[in-house]
């Protein structure tokens, strides 16, 4: 309850507080900052009520603005405690400001944030109330907005702040509660009826009061969004708000309400909805008649223009979404749609990305139905007329995609951009499906439209790059209906290439040609289907681009490009050029390696690989085995060669100092791992001479990561560190493809031997690092891999080496390790579950005597219980999968008995002491899960007697609710096979618990559990 203090001490409180506030601000002694925060804390807390109006109205912002804190603490913290008389005198003294300071603005525009302020607290206080009076209190709005226009104006304006907090999320069950009332449904109706009232006076009220009508639109749109769906409006509030759209001041207000009406979806109202929007669609042409060229005029409009041109979209897509269904049935909706289809053919021409995005979204709507259309001749023959203008509109508003690299900014300068998964991107793709269709439906159109457009660039006076552009990228988009067996397809992509090369010798200008010869490059790329028919034509167009790649034209992503089409006509084309492997195509061959070597030295990194990489497409397809392996030592000539020479040159000193040598090295071994990828078996005896190079590399490598680590105590901390690390990684994934490569190839016994002298020289120095308490994460890293990819039950040799060096070794120095970090932990349970799991077949026979075996496996599981406790909470998850899939593994095996005997005690010992110290509820529920497959199992083997004291103190835990589903669970699974009567009677009082406690009586009465009333009161303590 607030105090109230009278009028004699309140001037006195007011100094008070002042003097408080400008001590707080001004210079003064900590102490007399204290005492003066001390007075304000004071008065805050004795919520003196008839003070707080004296505060707000007073012209001192410091004593206004502590005015309003106390309001609002009030009507947060103690708005239920006060009396009535003391909340009627709040909020009689918030309405009365509220109409003050609307009537009299100008008097009450020293602080800009009290009346916004003031509206914030009514609205709080209006909704704390029961639902029945928040409704009483609308209605009482919309009685009183009747009295005068001031008083409506005001009142629509609360309205509005109410509806707007109705529509928060946080809301939203008090919306419900308030749709239920049964005085809503009039409500609604008054609202309706007295926003009609206001746009009857509309032309009257926007020369005289126009911020009465925006206010009741305002309000009009919200209304219909908390409206209930069953509720329907009148058809004269339609016909009101067409009327509206015309005008400059209301259109974009009446268009949002004439959305949300729209967006509805009462099927009562769709056939007087499409009648009305004929209306709508007449009122529009007044402001924007068909004839006129919009594009153009876009750029001088208003911002309400195009805001209007954007919501008048929004409303066609909501209208037709759910009236295109009826077209066939509906005359007013046919007329409309075709209406529709020309005004917006003019929309996607209007330079805004938005708008058009939104028209290319309404094309894929259409194009979606498309079906529909054939039911009538009449909607068809529209539709076709639309396509015809669409498909004129699409070629020339083309965007660019992904694969063409180079193109010209605002500035007229070339550059080169990659587009990823960009807006541009996402427009690009929608235009390509939507052009696509078109092609599909009349090919010979869409091609005669292509090269029409297309022979005027042609002409003097024409020319035009952005042009050029946007029909390129729209031939290339079409490119998947092409058919080279058809003729005219031929003629078509014959006639596209023709013209470009003509205007390829017109321009002289390096830019242009540059721009030509990348349209022509993604053009082919694009239409591989017409090179694999045309052999000496696909002959042609890599020698030209080997011609560009020579070209010594300074064009930012112009190599790139033509590398890139090279690539794609190698990966689609390879097997084509590869057959019938006679004496011309073999010749070209050559000629392709010849006339990289005499480019080489000035491409670079990334151009020289993508060629090889082109090469090495075309090669794996080769039949003849001695063509193949000649051209395959060719690529490793020119790839390995200065990779030799590199590491030949890369002493430690050369290691620390060159950063262009690392990074040509990182390099190389990508482009080897891509190669060997590519031609698998065939690649791999020509590179198997390679890696005793790289073993030296990774000792080098190796040492001198440690050499950085006691500098650093982290390498990754140093750019140099971070090069090295990279390269380390690339060199061990190379091996591991070269081990997946020949596993394929040789057999298990061969593989063994193989697998074993590569993996030796690691391993070794994996163990000499261990002896100095150092831990190689990528060595762990790359044995998991092997494990997860290869089958070892053939080739135990392998797995015994790898389980002995790396995992026995991990294990036994671990807490030794100098730079042990959270990871190397995490990798090291990471190999063991993989051990475990992928090589479960192998595991009993991980040592050649069988007692070994089975100490070692005991071992790995006692191991595997020390990851369940471990304090790194991903170590311990892994730990935990690893023993719920290892349970699945041996459940019904051979194993099953001897498992779940020997280790299923140490395992739920650890797991039941884990999930008391285990504080995170998502562990806990993983836990409990692990520990109920575990008893489901289990129990068939034991009676439970060895832990029966862990038992009794997991059940009497009270503090994990999320965790009861699964406490309840394996609850009853102890119930049903216990024998200790004593322990028998804790766990029914416990399950009553549960059981009472989530609702479920599931088994409780078969069980004759205890109710809650029934446990004594200290039972638990």
């Amino acid at each position: 309850m607030g105090k109230l203090i009278g009028d004699s001490t309140k001037f006195q409180i007011l100094i008070d507080l002042k003097i408080s506030f400008n001590t707080l601000r001004g210079d003064f002694s900590t102490l007399e900052k204290k005492q003066a925060q001390k007075v304000l804390n004071e008065f805050q807390k004795n919520n003196y009520i008839n003070f707080i109006p004296i505060l707000i109205q007073s012209k001192d912002e410091d004593l206004v603005c502590f005015g309003f804190q106390l309001l609002e603490q009030m009507i947060d913290f103690s708005w239920k405690t006060l009396l009535i008389n003391e909340q009627n005198l709040l909020l009689g003294y918030i309405f009365r400001t509220v109409y003050e300071r609307n009537l009299f603005s100008f008097q009450f525009n020293l602080f800009s944030f009290c009346s916004k302020k003031l509206n914030q607290c009514l609205i709080k206080i209006i909704l704390k109330l029961d639902t029945i009076e928040i409704v009483l209190f609308l209605k009482n709005l919309i009685e009183e907005a009747k009295l005068s226009e001031f008083v409506c104006e005001t009142n629509f304006s609360l309205l509005k702040l109410i509806f707007e907090s109705m529509l928060l999320k946080e809301n939203i069950k008090l919306k419900v509660a308030i749709q239920e009332e049964i005085q809503f449904s009039t409500l609604l109706k008054d609202i309706e009826d007295l926003t009609r009232y206001i746009l009857e006076k509309i032309y009257f009220l926007i020369k005289h009061n126009a911020s009465l009508i925006l206010t009741s639109l305002s309000c009009l749109e919200l209304f219909i969004k908390i409206s209930p769906i069953s509720y329907c409006f009148d058809e004269g509030l339609f016909i009101f708000l067409i009327l509206l759209c015309p005008q400059k001041i209301t259109m974009n207000y009446s268009l949002k309400c004439l959305i949300e009406l729209a967006d509805r979806g009462n099927k009562k109202n769709y056939q007087l909805s499409t009648k009305i929007f004929m209306n709508f669609l007449i009122q529009f042409q007044e402001l924007l008649p068909i004839t006129l060229n919009i594009g153009e005029k876009y750029k001088i409009f208003t911002q309400e223009n195009k805001q209007f041109i954007s919501s008048a979209l929004e409303l066609f897509k909501s209208v037709f979404k759910t009236n295109i269904d009826l077209i066939e049935t509906n005359k007013f909706i046919v007329l409309s749609f075709s209406l529709i289809n020309q005004i917006i053919v003019k929309f996607s021409c209007i330079p805004c990305v938005e708008i058009y995005k939104n028209c290319l979204n309404w094309w894929l709507q259409i194009i979606d139905k498309n079906l529909i259309f054939y039911k009538s001749l009449f909607i068809l023959n529209i539709i076709r007329k639309l396509f015809l203008d669409l498909r004129i509109l699409l070629i020339c508003r083309m965007i660019k995609p992904e694969e063409v690299l180079i193109r010209e900014n605002e500035n007229g300068q070339i550059v080169n951009e990659k587009v990823y998964d960009t807006e541009t991107s996402e427009i690009y793709k929608k235009s390509k499906k939507i052009i696509l269709f078109l092609a599909n439906i009349d090919q010979e159109t869409t091609q005669k439209i292509i090269l029409k457009k297309l022979t005027r660039l042609t002409i003097p006076g024409l020319w035009n790059r952005s042009i050029l552009n946007s029909i390129c990228w729209a031939t290339g988009s079409i490119s998947d209906i092409f058919n080279p067996s058809i003729a005219s397809s031929k003629f078509f992509f014959v006639a596209v290439l023709k013209d470009l090369l003509s205007l390829c010798e017109l321009k002289k200008e390096k830019k242009n040609k540059a721009i030509i010869a990348s349209n022509i490059m993604f053009v082919v790329g694009q239409y591989s289907s017409f090179l694999k028919n045309h052999w000496k034509f696909c002959k042609t167009v890599i020698e030209k681009l080997f011609e560009f790649v020579a070209e010594p034209m300074d064009i930012p992503g112009f190599k790139d490009m033509a590398c890139d089409t090279f690539l794609i006509i190698g990966r689609n084309c390879g097997e084509y050029i590869s057959k019938d492997f006679y004496f011309e195509r073999k010749v070209f061959l050559k000629w392709l390696f010849k006339s990289y070597s005499n480019i080489k030295n000035i491409l670079q990194l990334r151009h020289k690989k993508q060629v090889l990489l082109s090469i090495a497409h075309i090669v794996n397809y080769i039949l003849f085995e001695n063509d193949k392996k000649y051209f395959i030592s060719k690529i490793s000539l020119e790839l390995n060669q200065e990779l030799r020479t590199i590491s030949g040159l890369l002493e430690l000193d050369l290691l620390e100092n060159s950063i262009i040598y690392r990074q040509r090295l990182s390099f190389w071994i990508k482009a080897n791992i891509k190669i060997l990828k590519i031609l698998k078996t065939s690649y791999f005896e020509e590179f198997e001479y390679l890696v005793k190079d790289f073993y030296f590399l990774i000792r080098a490598i190796s040492d001198k990561l440690l050499d950085l680590n006691r500098i650093k105590l982290n390498f990754l901390d140093s750019n140099q560190g971070k090069t090295l690390y990279v390269i380390k990684k690339d060199l061990f994934e190379m091996l591991l493809e070269l081990i997946v490569v020949f596993h394929k190839k040789k057999s298990s016994i061969v593989f063994d031997i193989y697998c074993c002298n590569v993996i030796s020289p690691i391993l070794i120095n994996y163990k000499n690092q261990s002896l100095i308490m150092f831990i190689d994460q990528l060595v762990l890293s790359f044995s998991t891999y092997l494990l997860q990819t290869i089958d070892f039950f053939q080739s135990l040799n392998s797995l015994r080496k790898l389980f002995k060096e790396i995992l026995i070794s991990s294990i036994e120095n671990r807490v030794f390790f100098i730079y042990n970090t959270k990871t190397s932990d995490y990798k090291i349970f990471k190999l063991l579950s993989v051990l475990l799991i992928d090589q479960f077949k192998s595991l009993l026979k991980i040592n050649s005597d069988p007692s070994i075996s089975e100490k070692i496996f005991t071992n790995l599981m006692v191991f595997l219980c020390e990851g369940i406790r471990h304090r790194e909470e991903l170590v311990c998850e892994v730990s935990i999968n690893t023993l719920n899939i290892l349970i699945e593994l041996v459940t019904n095996t051979n194993l099953e008995k001897y498992f779940f005997l020997n280790y299923s005690e140490m395992f739920l010992h650890k797991l039941l002491i884990c999930f008391f110290e285990n504080s995170s509820n998502k562990s806990k529920r993983s836990i409990a899960n692990t520990i109920l497959n575990l008893i489901k199992i289990f129990r068939i083997f034991s009676d439970f007697s060895f832990f029966n004291n862990t038992v009794s103190r997991l059940f009497v835990n009270k503090t994990f609710p999320s965790t009861q589903n699964e406490l309840y669970s394996f609850g009853l699974l102890f119930y049903t096979c216990q024998n200790n009567s004593l322990m028998k009677e804790k766990l029914k009082i416990y399950l009553g618990i549960l059981d009472s406690s989530s609702n479920t009586s599931i088994i409780s009465d078969k069980l004759g559990l205890y109710s809650l009333s029934d446990i004594p009161i200290n039972y638990y303590y």
